[in-house]
């Protein structure tokens, strides 16, 4: 590999490494399986966070559990 490629992909991984840590991204399958190979982990172990993360934002913010709330189950067919 030529060093100026390696050079923007280790920044192209840092820099969405950082946009995940700050909340500004999500974890993608691209993204998952970049970090199971870079970590040695499984890429569902990745996409297994976010959803954690996901549920938890949907649970604890006001308007979105307000609407989530409102969600009736279906009656069952007789």
């Amino acid at each position: 590999m030529e060093t100026p490629y390696l050079m923007g992909h280790v920044l192209h991984l840092v820099i969405e490494t950082a946009e995940l840590c700050r909340n500004k991204r999500a974890v993608t399958a691209d993204t998952a399986l970049m970090f199971s190979r870079v970590f040695g982990n499984t890429a569902q172990f990745w996409l297994s966070l976010q959803q954690k993360m996901d549920i938890w934002e949907a649970t604890h913010d006001a308007k979105r559990l307000e609407r989530i709330e409102k969600a009736q189950p279906l009656e069952r067919a007789r």
